[in-house]
């Protein structure tokens, strides 16, 4: 007998077994004159054996195998068993993303003992989506069309039908956190041209860039600010950029020093996106890779050794010495802890810290957790 998988186990649903012309009958009392029936194999596809053991005054056991074939994976829509898998969309229509618009997609399986089991994408199927690398609108050809089909894999098998969906345009703003655009603070300098500052940092989507001049406007807007970004009263133009930062900007060197000199970009989107999305960065005096750090070894805590733990206590400044020249720099002011590395075993472990005020840029400090000796 060959059947289909299902989550729980499967199970012969009707045995039959005579002995000398005599019809014995399954039952669930070993005092009863019959047989019990068990499994194994049976959790998964391939070849299962049952197990036939007497009760009552019968005794011994009898195996027998059987074949549990992988389940299908269809639509609603198509034709099937009641033992297939069945996918359906979880909405008709989804937003535009990078790389590709995918829909969400539920699959369902009912089990040996009557409820649902879902399945999991990546373990139990694939989606195949088509057609999905621009936003639809309200009408389109039946070949351009997006959608998506389930493949089986693991114990299911098959390739459903079409689920067609609809892309809409993907609507961008600032805070949106689907989208990143990021660049690290810049060193000013007086001779440089304000284009020099001027950056167009990567905009992205999860693992996937934005296309300049398909997915965003091929030039951005850019603005300066000397009040660290509360009001941006300078909106450069083409002719500034050929310009020092300081013909632009009136005490741009003393504004560095202060660390509230910062430009701010902003990308207007096209094609599937819309909306804007702008960055900010600083332009500071110094950079604060020059500077010197100094950390003390750290003991080892059976955990994870930060050094966040001595800002918390307000004792940062007592344990990290970060000196520029003969100026000792001031934890919150002039430097902040970016993130650690490697810090949960006894080693070398890192810090990265980042400039603030008057530095730009970060700086990666290794430093020792040792063991700790025992009392």
């Amino acid at each position: 007998e060959t059947m289909t998988y299902r989550s729980g186990g499967v199970y012969p649903t009707e045995t039959t077994l005579t002995l000398d012309g005599e019809t014995l009958y399954e039952t669930y009392d070993d005092s009863e004159d019959g047989y019990r029936v068990s499994c194994l194999n049976h959790y998964k596809p391939g070849t299962a054996t049952v197990i036939f053991t007497g009760t009552g005054k019968y005794s011994g056991t009898l195996r027998k195998t059987f074949r549990i074939d992988k389940a299908n994976i269809r639509l609603s829509s198509e034709s099937g068993n009641e033992w297939d898998a069945v996918a359906s969309l979880e909405e008709n229509s989804v937003s535009y993303q990078a790389g590709g618009a995918k829909p969400e997609v539920s699959v369902e399986h009912e089990t040996r003992y009557g409820d649902t089991y879902t399945l999991t994408e990546g373990r139990d199927y694939q989606l195949i989506v088509k057609n999905n690398m621009k936003a639809t609108g309200a009408s389109v050809a039946e070949a351009d069309r997006p959608y998506v089909q389930v493949k089986g894999m693991g114990y299911y098998t098959g390739l459903s039908g079409k689920l067609y969906f609809r892309i809409k345009p993907a609507i961008i703003s600032d805070g949106d956190g689907s989208i990143t655009m990021t660049q690290d603070d810049l060193v000013y300098s007086a001779n440089k041209k304000l284009s020099y500052y001027l950056k167009t940092p990567a905009l992205k989507q999860g693992k996937n860039t934005l296309k300049k001049g398909t997915d965003y406007e091929s030039e951005l807007k850019y603005y300066l600010s000397g009040d660290g970004g509360k009001t941006w009263p300078v909106v450069v133009s083409a002719n500034d950029r050929t310009k020092t930062l300081n013909n632009v900007l009136s005490g741009a060197s003393s504004l560095a020093d202060s660390g509230k000199l910062m430009v701010r970009a902003v990308a207007t989107l096209k094609g599937s996106f819309s909306g804007t999305y702008s960055a900010t960065w600083r332009i500071a005096a110094k950079s604060f890779s020059s500077v010197r750090v100094s950390i003390p070894n750290q003991t080892y805590n059976g955990g994870t050794v930060s050094l966040w733990d001595y800002v918390n206590d307000g004792t940062i400044d007592k344990v990290i010495k970060v000196t520029d020249g003969n100026r000792t720099l001031v934890y919150g002011s002039d430097y902040e802890i970016a993130w650690h590395e490697n810090n949960t075993k006894v080693g070398t472990a890192k810090v990265v810290l980042t400039g603030l005020g008057a530095y730009a840029g970060n700086k990666k400090v290794p430093f020792k957790i040792i063991k700790r000796a025992i009392d």
